[in-house]
């Protein structure tokens, strides 16, 4: 039998490199390097979510939120 010695260690130290990986991109928004788009509401749902119309409704959040930042997304990419 395989073990893996290194695959709980990676589970153990997720959420830490995760929110390492959240403060540098926040960064980089700061700095005006990247421009950050990212659901509103996240609460109550799965990365494995299969409940269709939470789907949607993340899906329709992103949509809107893309539609009300478009000047702001062409001004970050120099399009007029």
């Amino acid at each position: 039998e395989k073990t893996y010695p290194k695959l709980s260690d990676a589970l153990l130290s997720r959420a830490e490199r995760y929110n390492a990986c959240l403060h540098e991109l926040e960064e980089y928004e700061k700095n005006g390097d990247v421009m950050i788009i990212r659901p509103t509401v996240s609460k109550g749902f799965s990365r494995l979510e299969k409940d269709k119309n939470k789907i949607l409704s993340m899906y329709n959040d992103g949509y809107n939120q893309c539609y009300e930042k478009l000047e702001d997304i062409r001004s970050f990419f120099h399009i007029k």
